[in-house]
């Protein structure tokens, strides 16, 4: 099967050629720096349009929301990466969160709170850990558990 192509150069005053292409696979928008080489494609497949951007900088300005639905998302930097909020930040998942540094790892806050007790949409939703609910503070039965304290090797924990 031959693939028909049909091809509209348009020249753009700053050098760039805007070209529109359609072919029996479908139809494409394409930018073309003075250079040659491709800064924004955008083709229009029977699966829908995909979206390519080649350039030093990209922005998104909006005074409203940015949302991003997908099947999988992955952000990935050559160098550091920056994520700052005017108010809260929410992570959730319906699965694990792991988190790897090569480095040392800082959490700066006013308090951190690791397994504070508050339950609530966890598996173990309604479970009694004897401390009333609401202290924050577990039983202390005087014993150290090395599931509890790594730092305690078996001989430590039969002390």
């Amino acid at each position: 099967m031959t693939d028909r192509r049909e091809l509209i150069p348009a020249p753009l005053p700053s050098g760039r050629r805007l070209l529109l292409e359609t072919t029996d696979r479908g139809e494409s928008l394409v930018v073309v720096s003075p250079g040659g080489s491709v800064e924004l494609s955008i083709e229009l497949t029977p699966t829908g349009p995909v979206l390519r951007l080649q350039g030093a900088r990209l922005e998104i300005d909006s005074t409203e929301s940015v949302a991003l639905k997908c099947k999988s998302f992955e952000l990935q930097t050559q160098e550091e990466l920056r994520l700052h909020a005017g108010s809260g930040v929410q992570v959730t998942t319906d699965g694990e969160v792991r988190m790897k540094s090569a480095q040392q790892t800082y959490i700066d806050a006013d308090y951190v709170n690791l397994n504070c007790l508050e339950r609530t949409g966890y598996h173990d939703e309604g479970v009694d850990y004897g401390d009333g609910g609401d202290s924050g503070e577990g039983v202390d039965s005087g014993e150290r558990d090395p599931a509890v304290e790594p730092g305690l090797d078996d001989d430590e924990a039969r002390d």
